[in-house]
């Protein structure tokens, strides 16, 4: 380990047991990525800020960024981020809501990952619960001497597969409606949630399964080259009667 900021090895691991993301179990429909985007400086800074609000498994997005010093996605004319953009527009199909930018503006400020959102409940989970800024980076080593945080590769093997399988109990524990896995190249560790999924006979794009009363779906990543708003308006279009009145 260098001599960065070291983070408490108690509260990083039960950071990567415990932390899913932000907003409610409780809502129909969960958004499930890999893990989030952050700075080199950032990363001790969000262990300890999830620490200080109570170490809890779903935080509130607006309220947790507001406590690491990043709150401008949740302000007033809000740049819209690029990944949570589709992801809100899939969100605001389903509910039968318009999807212009607008809209989407209004969605990510107001309830994206809120406890208590304005407009409907959401659910946003990343699969590994450390954030990197990409795949090729890992500065997490800096900041810990626990043996399986040296690499990304003895992290991905340590915690990748339990991950998924606290996440089949938490579905089959909550029962959303649906799940939406984005991020193809992940599909293998989806696959241990969903087991086996077929392409949409009505989205050429996209993937699903159904397990219990839950619909599993997977896209591209929304920021992938070739992807667009309406591949994932689409989604929401087709999970509009499923979800209901819920």
């Amino acid at each position: 380990m260098t001599d960065r900021e070291h983070v408490e090895s108690g509260i990083l691991s039960r950071f990567i047991d415990l932390f899913w993301g932000y907003g409610s179990f409780e809502a129909p429909i969960w958004m499930v990525g890999m893990e989030e985007s952050c700075g080199e400086k950032d990363f001790p800074k969000r262990i300890n800020a999830w620490h200080a609000r109570g170490e809890r498994q779903l935080d509130d997005a607006a309220g947790y960024h507001q406590a690491i010093g990043a709150p401008e996605h949740f302000k007033e004319r809000a740049r819209v981020q690029r990944t949570w953009s589709k992801l809100i527009k899939t969100y605001l199909a389903a509910y039968g809501h318009r999807t212009n930018t607008s809209d989407t503006r209004r969605f990510q400020i107001m309830s994206l990952g809120r406890i208590e959102p304005v407009l409907v409940p959401t659910c946003f989970i990343e699969l590994m619960p450390l954030p990197s800024p990409s795949t090729g980076d890992w500065w997490v080593k800096d900041h810990t001497d626990l043996d399986y945080l040296q690499s990304r590769k003895a992290y991905m093997a340590e915690v990748a597969d339990k991950r998924a399988q606290k996440l089949k109990a938490l579905v089959a524990e909550h029962r959303p409606a649906a799940v939406l896995f984005y991020g193809s190249t992940l599909r293998k560790h989806w696959e241990r949630v969903s087991g086996p999924l077929v392409r949409h006979p009505a989205h050429q794009k996209l993937f699903h399964s159904q397990t219990g009363g839950t619909q599993f779906l997977m896209m591209p990543h929304p920021v992938a080259h070739g992807v667009k708003n309406a591949d994932y308006i689409k989604v929401g279009e087709l999970l509009r009667d499923r979800i209901g009145g819920r």
